[in-house]
């Protein structure tokens, strides 16, 4: 079981200036978990999205067998993104089951997290082009697997992460797009360690294909903060260890206008996700099955 165990359920989750109403169920060891479309109805004051589609969550590894149950018949999840790195994984193994044999594989690794009969994708935003690019930076492979947070993330900031991953991690950025593009998908999750940055980074864009608002989708991605205040010093720990500092912690203030600053270039989201290869056609199915039918 994981160490770190979700907190009691609260009436309010604090965002940056707005409290809102949870009515999520209060799962064991799953944290930061929330129906998007509930949050953004909320948040706005009127029924913009359907609810009960969408979610987003830290990682759901060590669910407990009640927070197992919840997920399929309660809320009826049908599938699972997972934005991890293979490291990630293999390093959440070793936490989770300190005895078992590494996996060499994602299939042999996903059998370690794997919630049947959730379907599940496995998206690595460090793989391809985007590690590449990172690597580039460094004079070596070796310097950049020993100093890339130093080097790379922290003068990026959690910001300009985000918008080197737009650039830079296209072909999973198109991967996610077409995996929610297909209805059946639906009621399904995204999550990456955190439920944070990655997650978040792809949840304002789907929320920016739905024209939610830039402050909507900020408040939303601020809920994060309150949702991990029980996991901070852990956080806080590791970024240490990675040599990242406090604003890699906590979630930043200007995280959405980054995001929407660099979509610009390509006249807005529809823009960007058509340059990558999502088409309109495909964009509108997202939007019939999100939105709520006018």
């Amino acid at each position: 079981m994981d160490s770190t165990k979700a907190p009691p359920q609260k009436d309010f989750l604090q965002g940056e200036t707005t409290k809102v109403k949870i009515r999520e169920i209060a799962f064991e060891n799953i944290l930061n978990f929330r129906d998007v479309g509930r949050t953004v109805n909320e948040l706005s004051g009127t029924k913009i999205m359907k609810e009960g589609l969408l979610f987003r969550s830290a990682k759901p590894d060590a669910a407990s067998p009640s927070d197992r149950d919840a997920l399929i018949t309660t809320y009826g999840i049908h599938t699972i993104i997972d934005l991890r790195s293979k490291t990630e994984h293999l390093a959440r193994i070793k936490q989770i089951h300190p005895s078992s044999t590494i996996p060499a594989s994602v299939p042999a690794i996903s059998l370690h997290f794997e919630i049947s009969p959730i379907a599940y994708h496995y998206i690595d935003f460090n793989a391809g082009a985007l590690e590449r690019a990172l690597v580039w930076q460094l004079s070596s492979r070796m310097r950049a697997i020993n100093l890339i947070s130093i080097n790379v993330l922290r003068p990026l900031g959690l910001t300009g992460l985000a918008v080197f991953s737009l650039r830079h991690a296209q072909p999973q950025l198109l991967s996610l797009f077409t995996i929610i593009s297909s209805p059946s998908a639906y009621p399904l999750i995204i999550h990456c360690t955190h439920g944070k940055d990655r997650t978040g980074a792809m949840i304002a864009l789907i929320l920016l294909l739905l024209d939610i608002s830039e402050d909507i989708i900020q408040a939303e991605y601020m809920m994060t903060e309150a949702a991990l205040e029980v996991q901070k010093e852990e956080r806080r720990k590791e970024m240490g260890n990675m040599g990242l500092g406090e604003d890699f912690v906590g979630c930043d203030k200007n995280y959405v206008r980054g995001i929407c600053g660099e979509i610009e270039k390509w006249g807005g989201v529809k823009g960007y996700l058509e340059e990558i290869g999502f088409d309109k056609g495909m964009q509108n199915t997202v939007r019939r099955t999100l939105l709520v039918d006018k």
